[in-house]
């Protein structure tokens, strides 16, 4: 299980404990088996009540932001901190957080912890380097100069071009083309009518108890004012959930049934 999974997995099982489907033992259990490890040997696991991620130093937990092996900064899809109120991902605090009271109750070391010589003891404290005694030619300063602004103005452009403007009020919604679904499958049509992305897509059968993967994958989104037809299997009765680029949900509903001629499902007022 990676991080992706294990916090999708973790919103799914909040929200049958938040409807009254899964008592409180029930879901604490089923959160504490969430444990992921990184590729540094360094064990994880989500908060129960914050929905946080928290890191196992030898000793106890501290809560950090988990780093993916490669990360793309057009989605910060990471494993955000907690969906819920809106965060900046991957901002640092000030320092380490140790989780409240209660929220690892008699929590061991997760399966996997390393254990060997100085396992979870922090490293030496990195030295500044000495300031260097040579001054920059004024013309290095002015080239040095440029070249930042330019830099600046190639990422705003790139942000602009990559980030559609949002739909102003009155204007109609345009659904974009989709392909037509296979022989023995119905189209679930998702209108994004939200003023941000949908960058998370969760459908699972109501019959599951676990959302599974996300079906718009690691680099596509739905834009305000778009829409995306995914292809499933009818007759069934399925759970759908969208999520913003910080992991938030944007809505969700449980049971919707689709049958052979499909179905539309609108994110957004």
């Amino acid at each position: 299980m990676d991080f992706r999974e294990a916090m999708a997995q973790y919103w799914k099982l909040r929200s049958q404990h938040e409807a009254g489907t899964l008592g409180d033992a029930e879901f604490e259990a089923a959160v504490g088996d969430l444990t992921v490890v990184d590729a540094q040997g360094d064990a994880w696991q989500i908060g129960v009540s914050t929905g946080r991620w928290y890191r196992f130093d030898g000793q106890t937990w501290v809560e950090g932001f988990p780093a993916l092996p490669s990360e793309d900064p057009s989605q910060a899809l990471l494993l955000r901190p907690t969906p819920g109120p809106a965060s900046q991902p991957r901002v640092p605090r000030s320092g380490p957080a140790s989780p409240p009271p209660g929220e690892f109750p008699q929590m061991p070391p997760p399966p996997g912890w390393r254990s060997g010589p100085g396992a979870g003891q922090p490293g030496p404290t990195p030295q500044a380097p000495p300031p260097s005694k040579s001054r920059l030619p004024l013309a290095g300063i002015i080239v040095a100069v440029v070249v930042g602004c330019l830099c600046v103005v190639a990422c705003v452009a790139a942000v602009i071009l990559a980030k559609p403007d949002i739909l102003p009020d009155g204007l109609p919604f345009l659904p974009s083309a989709s392909p037509v679904p296979a022989p023995g499958t119905a189209a679930l049509r998702v209108e994004n009518r939200a003023s941000t992305d949908i960058c998370y897509m969760l459908i699972s059968p109501s019959t599951s108890s676990e959302w599974g993967e996300d079906w718009l994958g690691p680099t596509e989104t739905i834009p305000p004012g778009a829409s995306r037809d995914f292809a499933v299997s009818p007759p069934q009765n399925y759970d759908l959930q969208a999520l913003d680029c910080n992991a938030s949900v944007m809505a969700e509903q449980y049971g919707v049934n689709i049958g052979a001629s499909g179905a539309t499902w609108s994110v957004g007022p």
